[in-house]
Order: structure tokens, then sequence, then C-alpha cells
């Protein structure tokens, strides 16, 4: 296996988007909740102001609108976990899945770094394959490219909510958020207990990756051979006779796991491998950004 990636022009395309839209140096507003940033003090809230930063219980304490005011910290830890198991070996378009997840994470990974902050990397199956502490630098982004790219890295069944247990003894209060990127086929429901303790602890946001035939089976065709990517086993179908239920199936599948991220309260964002990630992925950091309810003293 070999992947085909086009990691440079993914690295530029995000780069560029994300000056264009003014986020490359605010990178670390992602850290919401407070994380990443001191409590200050209150100042009068200004014409100019979003209505969204007043802080409506201090306000009523005075004859005055008053808004928070935050000091920033730098040196944010950000975690990628990103899902190598044997279901994201695959695509229907032009790229698999994990090729797409390796684009986007490197990607995302080079713009925290330029940002002045750190990105680390854990490559996980049913079990933790490969960990990269946050870190800093070109040569922190190559590592991460590297292990990303290393096909030795990938193969096997995937259990996140496993995994996040594990994760939970290893990762200490000083990271600040965590990005999961997977195809959420294999989350079950008893992940959530795992999923809410995780995002309790970290700003945990799920990147799910998916290829069109996870959604839909081909109607230009007659008959497919199918493998389950963990057993091995091999079934030929009619996509004419089972489109339906799979479709019906598909659906299902992806709103009970938007309901599981509502009640472990965590952000996600969904992409398709046959539509570039750029674009949907600064629309989206941009608009948590957007709904911050804080002021930054010179911003």
């Amino acid at each position: 296996m070999r992947f085909k990636t086009e990691i440079a022009k993914r690295v530029s395309e995000l780069e560029l988007a994300a000056r264009k839209l003014e986020i490359k140096n605010i990178i670390w507003k992602l850290i919401f909740r407070g994380k990443g940033l001191e409590f200050e003090g209150y100042r009068k809230f200004m014409p100019d102001d979003d209505a969204n930063w007043i802080d409506w219980r201090a306000s009523k304490k005075t004859d005055d609108l008053l808004v928070k005011v935050f000091k920033e910290e730098r040196d944010l830890k950000i975690y990628f976990l990103v899902d190598v198991s044997s279901g994201m070996i695959f695509g229907s378009s032009e790229k698999l899945k994990s090729e797409y997840a390796a684009e986007l994470v490197c990607a995302l990974s080079h713009l925290v770094i330029t940002s002045g902050d750190n990105a680390g990397i854990v490559l996980y199956t049913d079990r933790i394959v490969k960990i990269i502490q946050p870190g800093k630098g070109l040569r922190q982004f190559f590592a991460i490219q590297s292990e990303i790219l290393n096909e030795e890295n990938y193969g096997g069944k995937s259990d996140l909510g496993k995994v996040l247990s594990e994760l939970g003894g290893i990762f200490d209060s000083s990271i600040n958020s965590v990005f999961i990127v997977s195809d959420f086929l294999k989350v079950k429901n008893e992940d959530e207990t795992q999923l809410k303790t995780f995002g309790k602890r970290f700003e945990t946001i799920a990147v799910i990756v998916r290829d069109m035939r996870d959604m839909y089976l081909p109607d230009n065709i007659r008959e497919v051979t199918i493998r389950d990517p963990d057993s091995g086993k091999e079934m030929i179908i009619d996509p004419k006779l089972i489109r339906e239920r799979y479709e019906d199936y598909t659906t299902k599948q992806s709103i009970a796991l938007k309901q599981l991220f509502i009640k472990s309260q965590l952000d996600n964002l969904e992409l398709m491998t046959d539509k570039p990630f750029v674009l949907p992925l600064i629309s989206f950091l941009k608009s948590r950004i957007e709904r911050r309810k804080y002021v930054i003293p010179g911003r």
C-alpha cells in the first residue's frame, strides 16, 4: 500500500485561506470556555462590541453593561487523534479516507505550529499505535507528517472508547484542545461516557471523514463485491436490491452519531472525501471564533 497525498498543496491552500479570512494569527481562539485564556477583569461595553460579549450576571450588579476581558496565554498544546484502522483505508473517489485525513491533519497541524503553538498526534485503532508529544517548529511538523504517512501504522479494528479511556490516564491538564479525526462508523452508544469525560477535560472537536459509499451505494452497476475490513469476509451484492435499506441504515447511523456528539457536548464537522476540505474547515473555524464571548486586550 502506498498513500497518494498532496500535503504541500493542502498546506499552502489552508495557509492562504487562513490569511484571507484573518484567522492565521488567532488559531488559539479555538480554545473555548476560557481554556488558553486568563481572566483579567471587566470593562464597559462599547458601541462597536458584539452584544454576545456582554456578561449579564456581572452587569446586573452595576449600572453599566460589562464584558469580560481576558489576556492571552500562548504555548497552547493541541492534539490530533487520527483513526488509522482498516476501515479508513477505503475510497471510491480520488482519495482514500486515510489519505484525505492525512492531508487534513498535516495542513491543520502546520497552521497550529506556524501560529506559534504546539501540535501533537495520536494514531489509534483499538489501541494507541503511535504518540508524538506536542511540540513546535518545522521538525515537529515533519515528524507528524512522517508518522501519518507511514503505511505500517495502519490496519486493525477501531475502538475509540477504549482509546479515550487509555488516553485519559496519559493526557494531563496542560492539553488545551483535541481534534478526533475518523469516519466514526464504529463508534458505539456505550462510548458516550468516555466522550463526555474527555470533552469535559479538553476542548474536543470531532472531524468526521466520510466516503460517499459510506452513505450511498452506486446506481450504475449490477453487482459488487464487498469486504468486511475487520473479519475479511466477502459477499457479492446487487446494489439495486438493497440500496434503499442501505441508505435508510446509513442515514439513521449518521443521525445517531450527531445525537451522540450533542449528548457528549462535542462540536463536529463532517467532510466528504470527494470535496476539498479547506473552505469548509476555514468556515467552521471562523464560525467558532466569532461565537466566543470574550474580549482580548489589543485585539
